[in-house]
């Protein structure tokens, strides 16, 4: 894998403006209670599943990983974990505690998995024995964000031979503001496509997790994407315009660290 290969944060945030002092910059809420402050979201959820699962254009046949910490992780309906068609690494300092649960959990997924593509095989149904191009399901759990990728490249190689795509942090706040510390030391850049949801009407929503930024200004480090860049990065079209979704407006939009 090459190094130039960046570290992509995919996060959806709101802004909370409360209590802050006139001017001051609101943050940017990602969670509360150990899950998302806002109803599901439709479009969302399904942009993220599509991104993340999609392996890159330049690498065919490879898969994407998501990093995540150990509660992001556990805040997955059970049933759908580890996440189909992408390596999961879950990052735990109990590596110990939580490793033989994990795999347990992929052994069951990939059953559930090879039954329902044997189901649909029999009964004529397209997609039923593969395309060959999907991604594999994968768990690996580290006791750190630069032992998560010395264990991805341990499995799945490195240079033009590697057989990982994109690099994912999917959450949730330690592990974003460990990504933004260890970037440097892994050499790698740091992108982030974020989903901009506001509740309609004043009343926005209570968090008690926050992404680790809310200036993305050039004086901060920071420069905003294009929608064109965003859209190669993602491999769909983005166009960063508001969308009405039930009780939010949403925006897909993405940053790139310069400094």
């Amino acid at each position: 894998m090459p190094l130039s290969t960046p570290l992509t944060l995919i996060v959806a945030t709101t802004p909370i403006p409360h209590h802050l002092p006139t001017n001051a910059r609101p943050k940017l809420g990602i969670g509360q209670n150990g899950t998302l402050p806002w109803p599901r979201i439709k479009a969302d959820m399904s942009f993220f599943a599509r991104v993340t699962s999609r392996p890159p254009a330049t690498r065919p046949g490879s898969t994407n990983a998501v990093i995540m910490g150990r509660k992001t992780y556990e805040s997955i309906p059970e049933k759908l974990r580890p996440l189909g068609k992408r390596i999961n690494v879950v990052v735990t300092r109990d590596v110990e505690g939580n490793a033989g649960r994990v795999q347990k959990e992929l052994e069951g997924k990939r059953e559930r998995d090879a039954n329902r593509a044997a189901e649909a095989k029999a009964q004529g149904k397209a997609g039923g024995a593969g395309t060959g191009t999907e991604g594999t399901t994968d768990a690996i759990v580290s006791e750190s964000l630069e032992g998560a990728m010395g264990d991805l490249e341990g499995v799945y190689g490195t240079g033009e031979e590697s057989r990982l795509g994109n690099i994912y942090i999917i959450g949730g706040g330690e592990i974003y503001a460990s990504a933004l510390r260890s970037s440097a030391r892994l050499n790698r850049k740091i992108r982030i496509v974020m989903t901009n949801v506001k509740r309609k009407g004043d009343k926005g929503y209570d968090c008690d997790t926050f992404f680790p930024v809310d200036d993305f200004s050039a004086e901060n480090g920071w420069r905003t994407a294009s929608p064109g860049e965003v859209s190669e990065w993602v491999g769909e079209g983005v166009d960063g315009e508001w969308r009405d979704e039930g009780e939010v407006v949403i925006q897909m939009v993405g940053y790139e660290r310069v400094d």
